[in-house]
């Protein structure tokens, strides 16, 4: 049993921080009734707690919503989503008994973004150009550089990348080296352990051939006998 982890939540967010500033980041009812424990993502035993939920509910496999990427186009995104997971990372040396790992790839980093600050916007990533084949691995490679290989959870051997919406980038179905690029560099500095992909159908590439190693789709178990068929997995 796999589940997303939203671990966004600081409730000492200094108002205006990049993404972590506003109420939707700071409110969480549920935690003004256990206030021994700060509502922060910047606190282990914060994410044991979460971790420890997990594990009572069953769940095997937590996937944190990952939004490094590139520091120019999300100022700000690296700073909070590294240091979630690194704090989560640390909380597994003593919580989360027998939870592995694996990586929820949130593809709104590579969707258009404005700095309303600036005014600056910057188009898609496309993940046909080089800088976009970059930038796809490099943030595959800063998420599992901050978990413990022993903690991956894995699919027939391979660490799991399951990617958010395949609408978000440019150019998806020109990306097949961007897929193979990250699948070999991700061998070669993580000690030959491969990449496990699993995203929704619109991640094909120009020969309308799957791009992941396994589909899904949101939400397929609330519709109508027959659709859940069509995928692997469903959420």
């Amino acid at each position: 049993v796999f589940t997303p982890y939203f671990d966004w939540y600081d409730r000492d967010a200094p108002p205006g921080q990049p993404n972590l500033g506003n109420n939707a980041f700071r409110i969480r009812p549920d935690y003004w009734f256990d206030a021994s424990i700060p509502l922060t993502l910047r606190s282990p035993q914060w994410h044991a707690r979460e971790l420890n939920r997990m594990v009572d509910a069953g769940i095997d496999v937590v996937l944190p919503d990952y939004w490094g990427g590139d520091q120019r186009r999300l100022p700000g995104a690296c700073f909070w989503s590294n240091l979630s997971l690194e704090m989560m990372a640390s909380a597994l040396d003593f919580s989360g008994r027998g939870l592995r790992v694996g990586m929820f790839y949130d593809t709104n980093t590579l969707e258009a973004y404005t700095d309303l600050a600036t005014n600056v916007s910057w188009p898609k990533v496309n993940l046909g150009s080089p800088a976009g084949i970059d930038q796809f691995y490099a943030t595959i490679r800063d998420f599992y550089s901050r978990i413990p290989p022993r903690r991956w959870a894995r699919i027939d051997g391979r660490a799991i990348v399951w990617l958010y919406q395949s609408n978000n980038p440019a150019n998806v179905t020109g990306s097949k080296k961007a897929f193979d690029e990250a699948r070999r560099r991700f061998a070669r500095e993580f000690g030959g352990v491969g990449l496990y992909f699993i995203g929704n159908t619109g991640w094909k590439g120009s020969d309308r051939q799957l791009l992941v190693d396994m589909t899904y789709a949101w939400g397929a178990a609330c519709k109508s006998t027959g659709l859940i068929d069509a995928y692997d997995v469903v959420s």
